[in-house]
């Protein structure tokens, strides 16, 4: 999914991208951030 919004980004010439989920669970949201985050090194 990284590499799909990373590619997003690119193409797009984007300064940002916001990211939503759809989660119900308030760690479960937290850790699909988390993830994102130790993805992209930030």
């Amino acid at each position: 999914m990284a590499d799909k919004l990373t590619a997003l980004q690119r193409v797009t010439e984007a300064d940002e991208l916001v990211v939503t989920t759809a989660t119900h669970r308030h760690a479960d949201r937290l850790r699909s951030f988390e993830l994102l985050a130790k993805r992209w090194g930030i």
